[in-house]
């Protein structure tokens, strides 16, 4: 499956379901034929053009116990090709939109049906750590 975001052609591949009970369902993204991540949340990716950013989140399957394993907020740069994941790590999490280049909404959930379980997450340099870098 491929998806433009911005601007760029991300390919979708090997998507599983992590929990059996309808979800959440991860895969492994590509940007020409360079994996950005495994374990993303498939149904998850935010982009915003103007910011050059393409948010999504990883799941991180650290053993056979749910309570082990978490996730993370990552994104990757399109102005200078790498890749940051958050420092924080959750227990569950959903982004809903990005608010502006500092902030995205977030619900500690799977969805966002929880008014509750909302928040809103501050994207800054202090927060994320780089991962990995796109080579072309």
């Amino acid at each position: 499956m491929k998806k433009k975001l911005c601007g760029l052609e991300f390919n979708i591949e090997n998507i599983e379901q992590i929990i059996n009970m309808g979800g959440p369902w991860i895969c492994s993204v590509y940007l020409e034929n360079h994996l950005i991540s495994d374990h993303c949340v498939i149904d998850n990716i935010l982009e915003h053009p103007s910011f050059e950013r393409v948010y999504f989140v990883k799941y991180h399957r650290t053993s056979k116990w749910k309570t082990d394993n978490f996730f993370t907020l990552n994104y990757f740069s399109v102005n200078d090709n790498k890749i940051y994941q958050s420092k924080r790590r959750f227990e569950m999490l959903y982004l809903k939109k990005i608010l502006n280049q500092e902030s995205i909404e977030i619900f500690y959930a799977f969805r966002d049906k929880n008014q509750d379980r909302r928040d809103v997450f501050a994207v800054s340099e202090q927060q994320f750590d780089i991962i990995s870098e796109y080579l072309k």
